[in-house]
């Protein structure tokens, strides 16, 4: 080997080592991100956090392909309890006639959602239920078709109709109530 070939691979290693420290200290000194408000000014989360000392929930529905969906934060809402805690059971909708329950609103911990009626007019249960539904979750009645809900019968209110999965009312394939 030349003076020449030496002297030109020492320069492009020189080179080399030289870009690979520029990045090095460029990647270790670079700035954090800031987020900028719509009025320009700053905004730390962290701080805002703090002062709220409030996480927001994301809670998703399991829809029928078996994917989660967003829905509304429905945890701080009246009258939704933990129903069973080993399972993480939540009863997310209830509505009480003169002769008792007309329907209840679980909600499973793997997103699972189930609608129990519990008045022998199961239309009339079906209804009231499908509404506070919509509105604990937030969706659309579209949207709504998309999710995994069973719709059940417990066998003491009606032996035709327990058993199966009824449907929401609004969806393709729901069965007709009396």
């Amino acid at each position: 080997m030349d003076n020449s070939s030496i002297r030109t691979q020492l320069l492009l290693i020189g080179i080399f080592v030289l870009i690979v420290g520029i990045l090095g200290f460029l990647f270790i000194t670079a700035p954090e991100p800031v987020n900028i408000a719509p009025d320009g000014s700053v905004v730390n989360f962290d701080e805002i956090r703090n002062e709220q000392q409030e996480v927001t929930t994301i809670i998703g529905v399991l829809s029928k392909t078996g994917t989660q969906v967003k829905v509304r934060d429905f945890y701080g809402d009246e009258g939704v309890v933990l129903f069973d805690e080993k399972e993480k059971t939540y009863l997310i909708g209830e509505e009480k006639g003169a002769n008792g329950p007309i329907y209840q609103i679980f909600y499973f911990a793997g997103g699972g959602v189930t609608v129990s009626l519990q008045n022998e007019k199961l239309n009339f249960a079906r209804s009231r239920a499908e509404e506070d539904l919509q509105k604990k979750l937030g969706l659309s009645l579209l949207d709504m078709c998309s999710l995994s809900v069973r719709v059940t019968v417990p066998g003491f209110v009606s032996d035709d109709f327990s058993g199966r999965d009824l449907g929401l009312s609004f969806c393709p394939g729901s069965e007709v109530l009396p």
